[in-house]
């Protein structure tokens, strides 16, 4: 059977545990080199920004000329201010740097 793939990025922000807001990228097709050029914005408290984090999840949706699209999550980087990760914790510094302006940052999807 031949299936058609696409991925796209679905961003939560979570604030203590629980999911507040959600966006979705536009679906691009599935390439190895696939880039999610979009601003996506957020409101949120300034007292919140310590209990808060973005979820961002690599999503992959397969479809079959007779089936239901399914959806599979392959890949997921968390932001927030206590990442481990050097490049997520500096992305999510910049953001609040630089708010209600575009900030440009790779990520790597785990």
């Amino acid at each position: 059977m031949d299936f058609l793939s696409e991925l796209f990025v679905k961003i939560s922000l979570v604030n203590r545990g629980k999911t507040s807001q959600r966006r979705r990228t536009d679906v691009q097709p599935a390439d190895a080199h696939v880039q999610f050029n979009e601003t996506h914005v957020f409101d949120l408290p300034v007292h919140h920004v310590d209990k808060t984090s973005l979820v961002l999840s690599l999503k992959q949706r397969r479809k079959g000329a007779w089936l239901k699209p399914e959806e599979e999550t392959v890949g997921k980087c968390i932001l927030n201010k206590r990442s481990e990760d050097v490049i997520a914790s500096s992305h999510w510094k910049e953001i609040f740097l630089n708010s209600r302006n575009p900030v440009v940052k790779w990520q790597f999807f785990r």
